[in-house]
């Protein structure tokens, strides 16, 4: 069996539907996860002097699509890191 490559042509309506029902066994530790349509997001709160695990996270994305024949698309694969800092805020009356 070839891999299956979901969300690349718009022509057939069920590929979404299909999609959502492969990806529905997908977990992921210490994170938390979104699945719409052709998309899957994982996120994580990392506090101050903690480390993340996002390397962790996405090797269990990867292991999931190789152990179920879902090739991840590279092109839409990304990392985008937010940091907050928060400062106390004086008002001076």
């Amino acid at each position: 069996m070839g891999y299956s490559t979901f969300g690349r042509s718009a022509r057939n309506q069920t590929r979404p539907l299909a999609f959502l029902i492969m990806i529905n066994d997908l977990t992921v530790s210490n994170a938390s996860i979104w699945k719409y349509v052709d998309d899957t997001t994982t996120s994580e709160v990392i506090k101050k002097g903690e480390h993340s695990e996002a390397q962790g996270i996405g090797n269990e994305v990867v292991n999931w699509s190789i152990r179920n024949k879902v090739k991840l698309n590279t092109e839409k694969c990304k990392e985008l890191c937010i940091i907050l800092v928060l400062h106390q805020i004086v008002t001076l009356l």
